[in-house]
């Protein structure tokens, strides 16, 4: 029994998708099953040579080459593990098609302004990889709300929806090690307290509050030490001139993606994540940094509380005022920050690799 693993092209720079498919397949191949795991990428020489230079390559790769070649390495199971790449159902095996859905922000965000050309036709091609989904013989939804978001845009019925959380990697931890610790920190300059963010700099996931909060904090005298460090994505126009007006730019430390193997230190390092996303599909650097013992504090949208539960601050998002108090009594705390430090490390065990990759063969399982 063959299962296809169709993966992203990693040059887009999607990097949760990258985790999610490289745990799975670690976990998948664990199982010692009658499965064979064999994971396929259309002409990826080709595209990591080309990198991506502009955006009608990427489109070409991903809609035309893609598209065209996958029909050809079909298995017994197809499994399609990124939703933006939905399209593939058009030309795979329906029935022996699973695609995995880690969020339908595409279709939630009216909020959002797609005011350029690139950006229309981006949002197009993206519906039309939704549009891909309502075909395939069953989803994974990595959280109940995304599930939700299914039924409610796309109408696919729940029995054909399998919720199968992700999990956290055994390298997120609480380390001991202080020459790890300080390595990291001289490697990257961090200073002695920060508050943090991991991610993307989208606009749904609301750096512009995260800021407003930071600027409030950093207004008060006892936190006027604190810095705010930013890891991953790519300061918008609008971000970096918001830097400029709250006058922070001293204070805010921007790293790009950096290697998995020091983002467990930033994390144990940090005093507190900031998550204030209006929409999140799941959560998964939340969920690391509760696995590394940093209290976690996030916005109410209904994936994070899921997954956070008790173990971290839940807080409205477009109420700086109360985030700002939040954080700075956390922040004051030391009891409080000690607790949700291990509220966080209990709540992150109950996620683990193994067990998505054992739902997920039961999901194969059933289609067969």
């Amino acid at each position: 029994m063959k299962v296809t693993i169709f993966r992203d092209y990693p040059e887009e720079g999607f990097p949760s998708i990258e985790v999610y498919t490289n745990n799975l397949i670690s976990g998948l191949k664990k199982q010692r099953l009658k499965f064979k795991i064999k994971p396929y990428l259309a002409l990826a020489a080709w595209s990591k040579k080309l990198g991506y230079s502009s955006l009608k390559t990427r489109l070409i790769f991903r809609f035309v080459i893609y598209s065209l070649l996958a029909p050809f390495h079909q298995g017994d199971i197809n499994h399609v593990v990124d939703h933006t790449y939905g399209h593939l159902v058009y030309f795979l095996n329906p029935r022996k098609t699973v695609v995995t859905v880690h969020d339908l922000d595409v279709l939630r965000l009216k909020f959002l302004k797609w005011p350029t050309f690139r950006d229309k036709v981006i949002r197009r091609l993206y519906l039309f990889s939704a549009s891909g989904l309502k075909r395939a013989a069953m989803i994974i939804a990595v959280s109940e709300d995304t599930k939700n978001d299914l039924i409610r845009f796309l109408k696919i019925p729940a029995e054909r929806i399998a919720v199968i959380p992700e999990g956290v990697e055994p390298v997120f931890k609480k380390i001991d090690n202080k020459e790890e610790l300080k390595r990291v920190k001289s490697k990257y300059h961090l200073p002695d307290k920060y508050l943090l963010h991991v991610g993307e700099c989208w606009q749904y996931k609301n750096i512009e509050g995260i800021l407003g909060v930071f600027k409030n904090l950093n207004e008060k005298k006892e936190f006027e030490n604190l810095s705010f460090v930013k890891v991953g994505g790519t300061w918008t126009e609008e971000q970096k001139k918001l830097i400029r007006k709250l006058k922070i730019n001293d204070k805010v430390i921007k790293l790009p993606f950096v290697p998995r193997k020091d983002l467990p230190a930033i994390y144990n390092l940090a005093k507190i994540l900031i998550q204030l996303s209006h929409l999140e599909g799941f959560g998964l650097t939340v969920l690391e940094a509760m696995a590394c013992g940093c209290p976690v504090v996030i916005s109410h949208t209904p994936a994070l509380k899921s997954l956070v539960a008790k173990a971290g601050i839940v807080v409205n998002p477009k109420e700086v005022g109360g985030v700002t108090t939040a954080v700075s009594k956390l922040l004051r705390q030391e009891t409080k920050h000690c607790r949700y430090s291990r509220l966080g490390l209990k709540r992150a065990k109950l996620f683990n690799w193994q067990k998505t990759a054992e739902e997920t063969i039961k999901v194969y399982r059933g289609i067969i």
